[in-house]
């Protein structure tokens, strides 16, 4: 377990792309959301699931241990929705944001981002070849950011990665590092589609 770190599961997407709710998406006989919260519960017994408008009894039955179920009414169309709602319940000065929509994200990596968070504003994975940051999958410094969505919420934006932008020191931390502790880097794939998720299921990946 590590003392200074929770966890939030950004849950309150629409799924419009996949048509139905990624959350309850089915990968050996576990839906991703039991899949995740597994992972996250060997780091955290602090584990916040940040559902929106939706209604929580679904979400606490599958999530397959205590969790605390975070509702918001603001909505911006993005996993800032989720965040604004929960990092005032959050007591440690870390914490991971994962998105539902990666089943197969493991501890390890976490852990690895959480350890390179340390002293910096965040930890967010970057792929070496494009620069492409993955903030759905990394650490953040709990101060640091609920500092950083007022302001960014102020001047109008509500991407994730318009608060990251505001973050100071934040840590980007190449994924050819992470493969240190995720070798094909499994953590970071997402699943948004139903070509991507038949993808899953027809791979190695249901093996595991």
């Amino acid at each position: 377990m590590e003392q200074g770190l929770s966890a939030v599961v950004a849950c309150g997407g629409k799924s419009t792309r996949m048509g139905v709710d990624k959350a309850f998406l089915r990968l050996n006989g576990e839906t991703f959301l039991s899949r995740i919260v597994s992972e996250l519960k060997i780091l955290t017994s602090q584990v916040f699931i940040a559902v929106g408008s939706k209604r929580p009894e679904s979400y606490l039955r599958e999530a397959g241990g205590p969790v605390r179920i975070v509702g918001y009414t603001l909505e911006f169309g993005s996993p800032l929705s989720g965040l604004v709602a929960a990092v005032d319940f959050i007591e440690t000065p870390y914490f991971a944001l994962v998105g539902c929509d990666m089943p197969l994200v493991k501890a390890e990596l976490i852990g690895y981002l959480y350890s390179a968070c340390l002293g910096h504003s965040a930890a967010v994975p970057m792929w070496d070849a494009s620069g492409v940051l993955e903030p759905l999958c990394a650490v953040y410094h709990t101060p640091s950011v609920r500092l950083g969505l007022w302001r960014v919420l102020d001047e109008g934006k509500f991407r994730l990665i318009d608060l990251i932008a505001t973050l100071p020191d934040a840590a980007y931390v190449p994924t050819s590092r992470l493969t240190t502790v995720d070798p094909d880097l499994n953590s970071l794939k997402n699943v948004n589609t139903p070509q991507e998720y038949a993808f899953l299921l027809n791979t190695e990946y249901s093996q595991r």
